[in-house]
């Protein structure tokens, strides 16, 4: 991010394309980790290093259900494997770092939604209303993608056939001047 975009800029719209399973939401997980998690597990120096400033952060999921998202981040967290995680295969030593991982994401200001059909307005009352009521500095959407919902209440408000590049592109757009705003 410092050297393409000069770090994760406040009031900025960042789009991550990339195909399928390529990595894209765990990649955005990662992000979260780091902008609002006031330590991780360095598997560097394998010991917990502070991780300076730390800042709200929400993340919206239109695929993945809440208790993945928060499997994948305590991995993320604790850098152990989220298949060890799932299968309750550890050591004692692995054992201690997920449950600091645990209190780690427990203090960690991230908020958590899922939602899989919705339209503009539903995400933007969402990101609002964390801005509002939680002092989100950075916000996540998994993914831009056209849902029943989307389509219906574009279609409504511009009172014309849209084709799906427009109505993504319109979203897009909209989901920039929340960023600005």
């Amino acid at each position: 991010y410092n050297a393409v975009f000069r770090g994760m800029r406040f009031g900025k719209l960042m789009i991550k394309s990339a195909g399928t399973g390529v990595g894209k939401t765990r990649t955005a997980l990662t992000d979260i980790a780091s902008v609002a998690c006031d330590e991780l597990y360095d598997l560097e120096t394998m010991s917990w290093r502070k991780n300076g400033d730390f800042y709200a952060a929400t993340f919206i999921s239109t695929e993945l259900a809440l208790d993945e998202i928060q499997t994948c981040l305590l991995a993320i967290i604790s850098g152990v494997s989220e298949d060890i995680i799932k299968n309750s295969k550890y050591n004692d030593e692995t054992l201690k770092r997920i449950m600091r991982a645990i209190e780690v994401l427990k203090r960690a200001p991230i908020t958590l939604h899922y939602i899989d059909d919705f339209s503009i307005s539903d995400i933007e009352q969402i990101i609002e209303k964390d801005i509002l009521e939680k002092n989100s500095k950075f916000v996540w959407f998994d993914y831009i993608q056209i849902t029943p919902k989307l389509s219906r209440t574009i279609q409504q408000e511009y009172e014309l056939g849209l084709r799906e590049d427009q109505i993504l592109q319109n979203f897009s757009s909209r989901l920039k001047n929340i960023a600005t705003k």
